[in-house]
């Protein structure tokens, strides 16, 4: 009984010297990330070229109740700028204001174990979301890659913005050899 209970504690020593590794590993990128002098730059041009789109999204929220689903609804009425295009314009899907209530039921389809590739998905969200998506409740913003420095090499760096803290922040993301991890964001490498 004593044995058991002393490899119990060394893997559970274990699994948690691993979680703090892997914290003490995110927490000191995401320092260098936020102290690198052109990540500062990067983030305070990106949220100066996104103002009009923000404000123009803020204008079309007050005369609708919601925000567009595509930022190709803001006619010259809202917004002229070019920047639109160069931005990742989404939702969280708890975000979504549906059309009907027959659009909430079908919502429900789309969520869970797909046995579909995923471009015919993708296409389906797509479809569903013409069909059924009024807009938004909140969105977020990504700008472009940064150029990289040579203080962030190996990593894609990011400007995003949310409507729900209304702030600008840097999001990165690493790659190592099986995976990567995003902060703040969508990796698109």
């Amino acid at each position: 009984m004593a044995l058991r209970n002393i490899s119990v504690l060394n893997v559970v020593g274990f699994i948690c010297f691993l979680l703090a590794a892997f914290w003490l590993k995110w927490a000191m990128t995401n320092s260098r990330m936020l102290n690198d002098e052109t990540s500062k730059a990067n983030l305070s041009s990106a949220s100066q070229n996104a103002t009009p789109l923000i404000e123009a999204l803020e204008k079309y929220r007050a005369d609708n109740g919601f925000y567009p689903i595509t930022l190709n609804v803001l006619n010259a009425g809202y917004h002229s700028s070019r920047s639109m295009h160069s931005l990742l314009y989404s939702a969280n899907l708890g975000d979504w204001i549906f059309k009907s209530q027959a659009c909430t039921a079908r919502q429900k389809s789309l969520q869970g174990w797909i046995m579909e590739t995923t471009d015919k998905y993708q296409s389906q969200v797509a479809q569903f979301q013409s069909e059924c998506v009024a807009g938004y409740r909140n969105y977020a913003l990504q700008s472009g890659d940064f150029p990289p420095s040579p203080n962030t090499y190996g990593f894609e760096r990011w400007a995003y913005y949310t409507s729900v803290k209304k702030q600008w922040e840097l999001g990165w993301c690493s790659h190592d050899r099986r995976s990567s991890s995003a902060f703040n964001g969508v990796c698109r490498w």
